[in-house]
């Protein structure tokens, strides 16, 4: 019997290391999950209210991937864009490293990222050198370059240089570059770093299915991700060794997009404790995200990046797009242009109501004379009348 409730024991640990055990007894209370994402969207859409315009991509991002977007602050935002992208003259931003959130913005909000004030802002990425040698390594722009082009599934536009973008060579670069042995990705390319590892797998997970390198390179560093969790449910960046929003919010990112469940998966609950809870333990009510559990400092952009996390966490829940596939983000349309042509919709129909209701009933055109001789008739014909009426 002892023999058997030790290899029962055995299973059950694999197959909590395997993911298969699901559990939901640990799930932080909706209520007060649904309050940390409202309480971060409202924060977000409060802050745009003065500033609102190149440079707060990340925040125009994350309403819009919730629907809480207003078309003014997108229209603000476009046109702070374009005016950026003319005085540029170029389709290129910071000549430090190849930028992609200007495309995922214009993506999220509805528009063409292909038009921006004359220029096709993907045209750039079909350069792999330029991907390649601007990113703070070959790995960060590819992982930036997939995700931007995957938004949509956008062709990678056809450039005039030696090097041309290839789908396969920026999966092919994320696949060899700062791979650790043990599973996952890392800066320094020895010890694994969570930020860096759940930005890979956000990048290949469309390709998770039907790339079987893909496939064995993602489910290593999901075993990595899940023995790297701390206590809390936390995870630490590789530069401070720290617990923080960021990093925490990469890999809830990766999960969903994944489709797994950051509050069931066993694989990511330690203890009673999932990412959940500890993105929980970062917020502060009505001010924010903080940088570090430990942290009293509450900024924009952890605030951002706790925000968005949760956004797609709920898309996972609701069963709709991933948090980068953009192919549902439709314009934001003008509130006042809309009630206009719901006015207009509504008046069509008043008159065609009228007119029908002024239209003459059957028999009220009929002519005196052919009255009068029908009633001539009248004994005769009373049970086809009655008929004729009924019918019509």
């Amino acid at each position: 019997m002892k023999k058997w409730k030790r290899m029962l024991a055995v299973l059950l640990a694999a197959f909590m290391v395997a993911g298969i055990m699901q559990t939901e007894v640990f799930a932080l209370d909706t209520a007060a999950l649904d309050n940390m994402y409202q309480g971060g969207l409202t924060l977000i859409d409060t802050a745009l209210n003065s500033e609102c315009g190149y440079g707060n991509e990340w925040q125009v991002i994350t309403l819009a991937r919730a629907g809480k977007l207003s078309y003014e602050k997108a229209e603000q935002y476009y046109a702070s864009l374009e005016a950026k992208v003319r005085e540029n003259g170029s389709s290129k931003f910071d000549p430090t490293y190849m930028s992609t959130r200007e495309i995922l913005a214009v993506v999220a909000i509805g528009k063409d990222p292909t038009s921006v004030a004359g220029y096709n802002l993907l045209e750039p990425l079909g350069d792999l050198d330029y991907v390649t040698a601007n990113g703070y390594n070959t790995m960060y722009g590819s992982m930036n370059a997939l995700v931007a082009l995957d938004t949509k599934n956008y062709t990678i536009p056809d450039v005039s240089v030696a090097n041309k973008t290839t789908r396969e060579a920026l999966i092919q670069n994320i696949l060899t570059t700062d791979v650790v042995a043990t599973g996952g990705w890392s800066w320094d390319g020895t010890t694994m770093d969570a930020d860096e590892t759940a930005m890979a797998i956000q990048a290949l997970a469309p390709y998770y299915n039907s790339n079987a390198n893909v496939k064995t390179a993602v489910d290593n560093a999901l075993i990595a991700l899940s023995l790297a969790q701390n206590a809390d449910g936390s995870f630490n960046d590789s530069y401070y060794n720290v617990s923080n929003t960021g990093t925490t919010i990469q890999v809830l990112i990766a999960l969903s997009t994944l489709g797994i469940d950051a509050q069931t998966d066993a694989r990511f609950i330690k203890g009673d404790k999932t990412i959940l809870d500890a993105l929980h333990g970062f917020y502060n009510e009505g001010s924010g995200f903080r940088v570090s559990a430990t942290g009293e400092i509450v900024n924009a952009l952890s605030t951002a990046q706790g925000t968005y996390g949760l956004n797609a966490y709920q898309r996972l829940v609701a069963g709709k797009t991933a948090f980068y596939n953009m192919s549902d983000a439709t314009p934001i349309n003008d509130p006042s242009s809309e009630q206009s042509t719901s006015a207009t919709e509504a008046s069509t129909e008043a008159t065609t109501a009228a007119k029908k209701d002024d239209t003459p009933k059957t028999g009220d055109t009929m002519p005196v004379v052919l009255l009068a001789g029908m009633a001539l008739f009248a004994a005769s014909g009373a049970v086809y009348l009655s008929r004729k009426k009924n019918m019509q």
